[in-house]
């Protein structure tokens, strides 16, 4: 056997790209696959260990040997602490260190070496079944198993058939750092002849560098080089030196194949089940990890089920119970099963009406909350994470045939996790280690894009790999990260008095350099296409092509003369080009056709036309609605009639939300269990008895870890604001009615013309009001309830008269007692604990709002601008007015342009007798969608 050696060459092609060459070797092979070899021809080869169940060993030995340099670190973070350790331990018997006897560890002045001598003296390095291993082999155990098994054979004097007649290495075996200049001697004496590489660097015939702006710009320009190139004759290769997908977009576009390199891929989603279950079952709930875990769904295999039906994709729980469960949530922001008027408990009530599986799931959802219910701890004990992984199993087992691959991904997960945890003989790990375990347990990833196709060139993903011929260069540009030094001199010096043969950064990037020199100077053409904005951050191209290019530049003297402003060799004009030069010297050429111009341009209107008709009139009716419909009708058509919503974990409530509906329920329940006094005066002992009862069903975020701070100032100021809101009511001689006053299918009348007739429409409003009473003159008195940042939003709506919230409450509430009465309104600030209003009763500034009708005046121009939308859509035109408006103005509402403009167009609509309340656009959830935001093109 004949073996082509080189530093870099392992993963390169064996044949060779030149034209008319026979290969003059059995295979290439770098220094991992030429191991590989010599551990068979040795008998020495073995299953390979993951290396995750290596670390997992090097944990149980941190824990067996003690030592003062790492055990506070395994304290904290013992998976990332063996796993440095073993890293440390790998580069230093790859570089041929012999760890001292025990007699002589006193010795060892350094602490981090003295560690590792300590931690290799209770070492046995063997795979799985071998009597007294601890610690499976890795690739630095068999480089020096193959070390030392080549002395043994030299110094016995035996005769050992290797098989290996000639490797011819591509560097001086003397210049490679660690035990391969001892290696390559060892193999010289067991009769291998060893060539010395003594190749010296040629030059490419052509060399050019295209610069593009941008990566999808960058994958335009190569891909038509790539194209052209391969109609040729010469053998083409693509060097990869990243992700091309940029690329592969435009060689698709051309009927290509894909280059279809993807080193770095997220995993795949069946990957992530049992880091969102392990997240979503932990105690305290955390609510959004459970809403991911209820909405991942895993993809099915093209196959109808048991029942003839096709599904794309299935969720791991029951598909009804994820929907139920989903709704509760999307309600209240928590578990609560002991309130049978919670969200959760109404969700399991669902559940068990099922007739066919009601009883099973519901034992399935109980069994899963339960382990949410336990207590909190820093460790997770392993019984408890068995249970869990028991339930996540069993629930595996029964999602859909269909999902087979799926479920495959999961078992494994969930196996290789349990060996892990086997592994390092624990009784229970932390938060954090349990995570990382998880990240290691998972199955590779590997990217759908990355899929293996017939193509016209040849793929290298390292520049030592490239051979001759014509070479594509994609990726020419990067971020460039620095070479980390592992050892100081004072440790290298002990190293290598330990045998070990240590190179300096400096000296192993140049062994490096020159590699990928030799290989990139063997091209006759070489196209370098580079980016000049890399993932977003400003890239500089690979080191290896400064050389190159100065190089190129000597053997071409003519075209080194041209005059040059840089002294970048990199930018001589004779090499470097940007892609718009490029394009148009290719244009004049005649080599590229003029393409039509296209000019993406956003839309002048967001308005669309529709099929005339009634099929889009409400059906029912709430302030939300109303609110959404008389400022952007598209929004409101895409969520309420065409029914395009959000994610479920978009609707779930948090932040300010959940805090508010939380504070609001607090005084809900003061009232509801009759816990206010005559005096008004609340007790905080029952405001704080009643808030932590109901933090886990409102908001269960804030009983997560690092929430503390903002629990106890939430409770604060709800203590201090609900005191405030029953001593202003005290003072102003207001009554409690009612919390939540339930506005039922209360009838609201609208004339809708079309274009043929006009048309009389009846929808039920439905909603709640937070805050009913009544004062002393029998006045209603109406509140809505608010937990929000600033209080300027919400003065301003009351400064100005337009707080629809308010006129729409005021007009049901009298609709629904069939009285015409005007009720004293406003808003109750829980953070700041203040009123917003009119009403000086309650402390507000006393300014009249008859002069426009006052909330009952505003609610019918709301009711008029409401006819106005529903008649367009009945001929067939869905209006955004708040769309069109950003288009011009900008989507902020805090704009100068877009504030002026809302407010001409408020003022338009008033005098029409019509109302527009201005919103900040770039809320929508509907941007993209619309045409609003995006990329045009």
């Amino acid at each position: 056997m004949r073996i082509r050696f080189g530093w870099l060459l392992d993963g390169a092609a064996w044949a060779p790209r030149r034209i008319g060459s026979a290969r003059s070797w059995d295979m290439v092979a770098g220094p991992r696959e030429l191991v590989g070899v010599l551990l068979t021809r040795l008998g020495l080869l073995h299953p390979e260990t993951p290396y995750a169940v290596r670390v997992a060993h090097m944990r149980r030995l941190l824990s067996e040997v003690q030592n003062p340099w790492y055990e506070r670190s395994c304290d904290r973070d013992s998976w990332n602490t063996a796993r440095a350790m073993l890293r440390l331990r790998d580069e230093a018997l790859e570089a041929g260190w012999r760890a001292p006897a025990p007699s002589e560890l006193e010795r060892l002045s350094q602490p981090r070496l003295s560690a590792l001598a300590a931690l290799e003296q209770a070492i046995t390095v063997g795979v799985e079944g071998v009597p007294g291993a601890n610690l499976p082999p890795g690739f630095a155990d068999d480089l020096a198993s193959v070390h030392a098994e080549l002395e043994a054979i030299v110094d016995s004097g035996e005769v050992w058939p290797l098989g290996i007649e000639v490797i011819d290495c591509s560097e001086d075996p003397e210049a490679l750092p660690g035990r391969w200049p001892a290696i390559f001697a060892l193999l010289e004496r067991c009769g291998v002849k060893v060539n010395d590489g003594h190749e010296h660097a040629g030059v490419p015939d052509e060399l050019s560098i295209v610069r593009a702006p941008q990566e999808l710009s960058a994958g335009e320009v190569a891909a038509q080089i790539l194209e052209e190139e391969c109609a040729g004759s010469a053998p083409v290769t693509v060097l990869a030196g990243r992700d091309t997908l940029p690329l592969d977009l435009s060689l698709t576009r051309r009927g290509l194949p894909p280059v279809a390199h993807a080193p770095e891929a997220a995993p795949r989603l069946a990957a992530q089940v049992v880091p969102i279950f392990l997240e979503a079952s932990s105690s305290p709930v955390n609510v959004q990890a459970l809403v991911e875990f209820l909405s991942v769904e895993v993809s099915c295999e093209k196959a109808q089920d048991a029942v003839g039906e096709r599904q794309a994709s299935a969720p791991v729980l029951p598909r009804n119970v994820t929907r139920a469960l989903l709704h509760a949530l999307g309600e209240e922001a928590g578990i609560d099963t002991r309130d049978p008027e919670s969200a959760f408990s109404k969700a399991l009530e669902k559940i068990r009406q099922d007739a066919d599986n009601g009883a099973q799931n519901l034992a399935m959802v109980r069994e899963m909350c339960a382990f949410t219910a336990e207590a909190p701890g820093e460790i997770v004990e392993a019984n408890d994470l068995e249970r869990r992984l028991a339930f996540l199993e069993a629930r595996v087992e029964q999602m859909p045939r269909a999902a087979g691959p799926a479920k495959g991904i999961i078992r494994q997960h969930i196996t290789t996790l349990r060996d892990l945890l086997d592994l390092t003989k624990t009784e229970g790990v932390n938060e954090r280690e349990l995570r990382e375990l998880v990240a290691a347990a998972a199955p590779p990833a590997r990217s759908v894009l990355a899929r293996p196709s017939v193509t016209p060139w040849n793929t290298a993903v390292n520049e030592a790999h490239v051979d001759a011929g014509t070479v594509l260069w994609w990726g020419a540009a990067g971020v460039p990260s620095r070479r980390s030094v592992t050892w100081d001199k004072s440790e290298i010096r002990v190293l290598e008095e330990g045998g070990a043969r240590i190179l300096e950064a400096e000296a192993l990037e140049a062994l490096e350099m020159r590699a990928k020199l030799r290989a990139l100077g063997s091209a006759t053409k070489l196209i370098a296409v580079a980016a000049d904005v890399v993932d977003g951050e400003h890239a500089s191209l690979n080191p290896v092509l400064a050389p190159l290019a100065e190089a190129w530049l000597t053997a071409n003297p003519d075209l080194k003369a041209q005059p040059q402003e840089d002294s970048d060799p990199t930018r001589h004009r004779a090499i470097s080009i940007e892609a718009r030069a490029w394009a148009a010297a290719r244009l004049k050429a005649g080599l590229l056709n003029m393409p039509e111009e296209q000019r993406f341009m956003p839309p002048s209107s967001l308005a669309r036309e529709v099929t005339a008709g009634t099929q889009l009139m409400p059906q029912k009716l709430s302030y939300t609605q109303l609110d959404i419909l008389h400022r952007d009708a598209l929004a409101w058509v895409l969520r309420y009639p065409l029914g395009i919503k959000p994610g479920s974990a978009a609707s779930v409530p948090s932040g300010n939300r959940a805090i508010g509906t939380l504070v609001h329920a607090v005084i809900e329940t003061l009232v509801k269990e009759k816990r206010v006094p005559a005096s008004y005066e609340i007790p905080e002992s029952a405001v704080e008895e009643i808030f932590a009862r109901l933090v886990p069903r409102y908001s269960s975020d804030l009983d997560l870890p690092g929430n503390e701070a903002l629990r106890a100032y939430v409770l604060r100021r709800a203590k201090a604001s609900i005191t405030m809101l029953f001593r202003t009511l005290r003072t102003a001689g207001i009554g409690v009615l009612e919390i939540e006053h339930a506005l039922k299918d209360v009838p609201l009348n609208f004339t809708v013309g079309r274009s043929d007739a006009t048309q009389q429409l009846t929808v039920p409003l439905s909603g709640s009001i937070d805050f009913a009473g009544i004062d002393e003159h029998g006045a209603p008195v109406l509140l809505d309830f608010k937990w929000t940042n600033s209080t300027s939003r919400y003065a301003g709506l009351v400064t100005n008269n337009e707080a629809l919230q308010l006129a729409t409450y005021a007009w049901a509430y009298g609709a629904q007692r069939g009285e015409r009465r005007e009720p004293r309104t406003g808003y109750f600030l829980l953070r700041h604990g203040e009123f917003v209003t009119n009403d000086r009763g309650l402390g507000g500034r006393g300014a009249s709002n008859e002069a426009t009708g006052g909330n009952l005046g505003l609610f019918e121009r709301l009711r008029a601008t409401i006819e106005d939308e529903l008649s367009a859509i009945a001929q067939g035109r869905v209006t955004s007015a708040l769309g069109d408006l950003a288009l011009e103005n900008g989507l902020s509402s805090h704009d100068t342009a877009h504030r002026k403009a809302a407010a001409e167009l408020a003022e338009e609509r008033a005098e029409a007798g019509r109302v527009f309340v201005d919103h900040n656009a770039s809320y929508s959830d509907y941007c993209l969608l619309t045409g609003l935001t995006g990329d045009y093109s």
